[in-house]
């Protein structure tokens, strides 16, 4: 497992470690980090394609504390605790598609790949959705309430869950393709988010960093998402707009003084659900 820790050896230094107690993979001085007598806020990222662990403070988008493990392991789950010769009040904000500012939306799709469009009101900038399926997500992102001759479609664990592709109209070239094996299940529900901004797509998965980007550069008007699956695949799925930025870097911790620590174990909170 991995084991972060910020504001040890007296709130001087932060490592990030790949067992508990185990070797300091990385030595970071920050002196002061910590307060005993005020919240201070954190995040942590981690993309499990490539091993990249990054801690960073509230407010700054730039990490503070970076280190890659060329074995990446499972990380399904966060443990919080400090030290023992120090206590500490931890507050966790971790956007769920109960917290959306509109009804929470839930349809099922057959095989028949045929694309169902949500209702709009504005151009779309981005989407958090959450799919239960074994295989072959898609998503439209389409100028009208229908399939455009010329519209974005990504497609998430495609060929037998494996890949995952982003294409300027339906079955159209893939502009990129990325290693996405297991991003699915059958039997429980995964989330993810879409973001468009002047021809830039992202994908990302709930609470992660992109996995999937590309910039179009002559860029399509988007005002309607649409969703699918086939080629034997059936979903069901849940969409919101969450109140939380989706391009947040993961989980928000704020940590007044003592450790956190990023682990996978069955007593820590909360789920994430990633493969």
């Amino acid at each position: 497992m991995y084991e972060i820790v910020i504001g040890g050896w007296g709130n001087t230094q932060s490592v990030i470690r790949r067992s508990k107690q185990g070797v300091n993979q990385v030595v970071v001085s920050t002196p002061g980090y910590l307060s005993p007598n005020e919240f201070r806020g954190f995040w942590i990222s981690y993309d499990y394609s490539c091993g990249v662990i990054k801690v960073g403070r509230e407010s700054f988008l730039e990490a503070f504390m970076e280190w890659t493990d060329p074995n990446p392991l499972p990380v399904n789950y966060i443990g919080y605790s400090t030290w023992t010769s120090s206590t500490g009040e931890f507050e966790f904000c971790v956007p769920t598609p109960e917290e959306c500012t509109e009804q929470l939306e839930q349809f099922s799709t057959s095989e028949s790949y045929i694309y169902n469009y949500l209702a709009s009101t504005s151009p779309i900038t981005q989407k958090h959705f959450r799919v239960q399926a074994n295989s072959d997500v898609h998503i439209a992102l389409s100028a009208g309430p229908q399939d455009e001759a010329d519209m974005y479609e990504i497609v998430i664990g495609g060929w037998g869950n494996t890949q995952s592709v982003i294409r300027r109209s339906k079955q159209g070239v893939n502009q990129v393709v990325v290693s996405t094996p297991g991003y699915l299940s059958p039997t429980e529900f995964r989330g993810f988010w879409v973001t468009y901004n002047n021809g830039v797509i992202k994908v990302g998965r709930e609470f992660l960093e992109a996995f999937m980007e590309w910039t179009d550069p002559v860029p399509l008007p988007v005002n309607y998402v649409g969703y699918s699956t086939g080629f034997g695949s059936t979903g069901e799925f849940e969409f919101c707009v969450p109140t939380i930025p989706i391009n947040y870097p993961s989980t928000i911790l704020v940590i007044p003084l003592g450790l956190a620590v990023l682990e996978n174990s069955n007593s820590a909170f909360p789920e994430v659900d990633i493969p």
